[in-house]
């Protein structure tokens, strides 16, 4: 819980200028996504990163402002972000606006992985939104293997 807190409070005291403020390769166009990347995070996270047998490609604290839409879109290879693992960090969980694809909305949960390779989207609700992000640039398909053979995270 302290993890979770260090990183909230980095994430809501970050100044608006220590954002990304990503701009849609295609489009040309702001996306409402504002990525921080700071050492600070891989700092902070350490306690959740050392589960990991794997490191992530980036780390990153991702905010959405309250009731913005981040678009349908399909994530650039630039960011190495093919799967990506989400610890929501506010609003709480039964608030969290979910992540939409075109199959469905993806529940969120305390910890949750998605394949941002396919088209998705989110309708941001009244909350700001922010989450620690651990972007892969191996498949969904090759970390749910190394989950499934016990070869992703480490026994507690």
């Amino acid at each position: 819980m302290e993890v979770k807190n260090n990183l909230l409070k980095l994430g809501i005291e970050a100044l608006d200028k220590d954002f990304y403020n990503h701009l849609s390769s295609r489009s040309k166009k702001y996306t409402n996504l504002q990525f921080l990347f700071e050492d600070k995070i891989s700092e902070i996270s350490r306690p959740i990163l050392s589960k990991f047998k794997i490191e992530p490609d980036t780390i990153s604290i991702i905010k959405i402002q309250p009731n913005v839409l981040v678009d349908w879109h399909v994530d650039s290879p630039t960011f190495k972000r093919n799967t990506v693992i989400i610890f929501p960090l506010c609003p709480q969980i039964k608030d969290y606006a979910p992540c939409e694809t075109k199959q469905g909305l993806i529940a969120p949960s305390e910890c949750y992985a998605f394949n941002t390779t396919v088209m998705h989207k989110v309708q941001n609700n009244q909350y700001l939104r922010l989450s620690l992000q651990l972007f892969f640039q191996r498949g969904i398909h090759e970390l749910n293997d190394l989950y499934i053979t016990n070869n992703l995270i480490y026994d507690e």
